[in-house]
């Protein structure tokens, strides 16, 4: 294994297997404050909630858990 500039490591990323990029439309990234629509550059980075908080998983949820959810995330956020 060697270190690779950025532009190696950018084709070799691009080049990558996506099992399920078809099933993708369009994703929101907020490190770069743009919607990207190449599901070969959908990253999650490790701090995303959308990983360690299960805030992604929304999914299998029924629309009355859900707002549940939410409204309790507002209470404890003291969101006005």
């Amino acid at each position: 294994m060697q270190a690779v500039d950025s532009d190696a490591y950018l084709q070799a990323l691009l080049s990558a297997p996506r099992p399920g990029a078809d099933k993708f439309l369009a994703f929101y990234d907020h490190r770069v404050g743009r919607i990207g629509t190449d599901p070969r550059l959908l990253l999650l980075p490790l701090d995303d909630h959308i990983c360690h908080r299960g805030e992604g998983d929304i999914g299998s949820m029924e629309l009355s858990s859900l707002c549940d959810r939410l409204a309790d995330e507002v209470k404890t956020k003291a969101i006005k």
